[in-house]
């Protein structure tokens, strides 16, 4: 999308509470489909809207109020204001949208974004390292929630849980960035007690950014901020626990019983919230400006499944399937499906958690993977029916995680253009040519710039690009409980009348245009299980 829109950061603009703002419009955080950079100036040079970040301590509403009012719209963002000292109720211009930062439990924000203080720097400082501590916490011991937080964290690990505990004495008085970021990354646990006033932290967005799961605080220590409720109003879906007035330690201990799994959960959840900002504060943008934004005909969303492989926890496979879709279609948008494991694979569990730890590191830092992390086995029918409500695209690409693409990327490009017009599928190849036994699966042949293009009634799950709406009818051929393979299923769908014309097959000059990775490696398929 082509756009100019101007964004005007208040001073001062680079406080530590603004640097994830800063990483979503740098496109940082995720580059979606409807993001585009935005052009920073100053607010006497803005001819049309604008959006404008306002750090809430230092301007008074009246100031802004003043700035904005010549403005055609105008997305107001209001940051830095842990007291909720701006007066947001008295902003007023006829065309407004409103974002404010840690705000209060007790106060109503009509439709406002709600969004927290950010990660600070900890983006910069992620690293995918072994967990070996339970727990972590170093902050200022400045108040009663801190006091009372340290003492029960210093009681529970004489229990014989592992962790590193360090008080101090003022913001940033601890370890240095590097030490601290280190121990983040390192632990499983990570307890985020009140700020001076909001019951927010950067400490809860450090741990989700390094893959720990946070413990929130509901209580902030001032006995005149009332904040019982603010993670609630925050996140309605939060997956981490939050800690009132009680015992810290049961809530530890629920959270290291099959711990991978739990943080894996949250893992994925925070990079799906990450996502749902970058979206909404572009929606809101567009909005504003008047501007309707539909992805184009020819956008693709990969959709890729992922269960237990015999290699696991290496990421080897996934890191191949991924760099495959990177290489042949850029930046496109990646759903990937982690299955649940299968009461049988029980013994693959904990290899499998880890990997899909380890994938999710990856997902995190490409920026465009969303991950879906599921609890239970629902196998590739369930999570495809899970990832098709998450595309945004007219377009599917179909990979299972243990295959990927040797497509040349302008090939691709000329099949990409036909799918959707000619045909509703067209799969890429992974033979050079059709083995005899496949011919009677043919119909007619159609020679392309760089390979032949054949019409088929053969359905395979190799990767393929399909229509979104093609593989809605797909599904509508399983039941509501289906427990499945696809293929399973629509190889003898796809050689009924109702497909003759509908799919075809790419065959380059140069060779195979999909490969097997082959992560099961021979492990059962139990086909008996299988319910359709």
């Amino acid at each position: 999308m082509s756009c100019s829109v101007d964004i005007v950061w208040l001073e001062p603009s680079r406080t530590l509470d603004q640097v994830f703002l800063h990483d979503m419009v740098d496109g940082k955080v995720w580059k979606t489909l409807n993001w585009f950079p935005l052009k920073e100036t100053t607010i006497d040079k803005v001819e049309e809207g604008a959006v404008v970040v306002v750090p809430g301590q230092f301007w008074s509403v009246e100031q802004v109020n003043k700035m904005i009012r010549p403005l055609d719209w105008v997305l107001i963002v209001i940051v830095a204001d842990e007291e909720n000292l701006f007066e947001v109720d008295r902003l007023s211009h006829p065309n407004m949208k409103l974002w404010v930062q840690t705000p209060r439990a007790d106060k109503d924000y009509g439709d406002a974004t709600l969004f927290g203080v950010g990660y600070g720097h900890a983006a910069e400082h992620r690293e995918l390292k072994e967990k070996t501590n339970d727990i972590f916490l170093s902050a200022q011991d400045t108040h009663e929630r801190r006091h009372s937080m340290f003492d029960m964290l210093s009681k529970y690990l004489q229990g014989g849980a592992s962790g590193v505990l360090n008080r101090t004495e003022g913001f940033t008085q601890g370890f240095d960035e590097e030490t601290y970021f280190n121990y983040m990354n390192m632990s499983k646990i990570a307890p985020a007690p009140a700020g001076a006033c909001s019951s927010d932290s950067f400490r809860l967005y450090e741990a989700l950014e390094s893959g720990a799961i946070p413990i929130a605080d509901d209580v902030s220590p001032r006995k005149d901020y009332n904040s019982i409720g603010y993670w609630n109003k925050l996140f309605p879906d939060k997956p981490f626990p939050v800690i009132g007035r009680d015992e810290v330690s049961p809530i530890i201990d629920e959270l290291r019983k099959d711990f991978q799994h739990k943080a894996n959960k949250v893992f994925s959840w925070w990079i799906q919230q990450k996502k749902n900002y970058v979206e909404k504060f572009y929606s809101d943008i567009d909005e504003l400006a008047g501007r309707e934004r539909k992805p184009a005909l020819d956008e693709i969303t990969a959709i890729v499944t992922v269960s237990p492989w015999k290699d696991n926890p290496s990421t080897g496979i996934f890191e191949k399937c991924i760099k495959s879709i990177r290489d042949t279609f850029g930046n496109i948008d990646i759903i990937v499906t982690f299955d649940g494991v299968r009461e049988e694979q029980s013994d693959m569990r904990d290899a499998y958690e880890e990997f899909v730890r380890r994938a999710l590191y990856l997902c995190n830092e490409d920026g465009a993977i969303l991950p879906i992390v599921f609890d239970k086995h629902v196998h590739q029918v369930g999570a495809t029916r899970e990832a098709l409500k998450k595309a945004q695209t007219d377009l599917i690409l179909f990979v299972e995680g243990d295959t990927a693409l040797t497509v040349d990327s302008e090939e691709a490009l000329e099949i990409s253009s036909l799918v959707g017009y000619d045909y509703d599928l067209i799969r890429f190849y992974h033979f050079d040519e059709i083995p005899d036994e496949h011919r009677y699966l043919m119909r007619d042949w159609l020679t392309l710039s760089a390979g032949s293009l054949v019409e088929t009634v053969q359905w395979s799950q190799r990767p393929h690009l399909a229509t979104k709406d093609f593989y809605d009818k797909i599904m509508g051929y399983f039941s509501d409980n289906a427990n499945c393979f696809i293929e399973d299923k629509i190889h003898g769908v796809a050689q009924t009348p109702e497909f003759d014309g509908r799919m075809a097959i790419y065959i380059s000059d140069w060779g195979a245009t999909s490969v097997h990775l082959d992560g099961r490696k021979g492990l059962e398929k139990y086909d008996e299980r299988q319910v359709f």
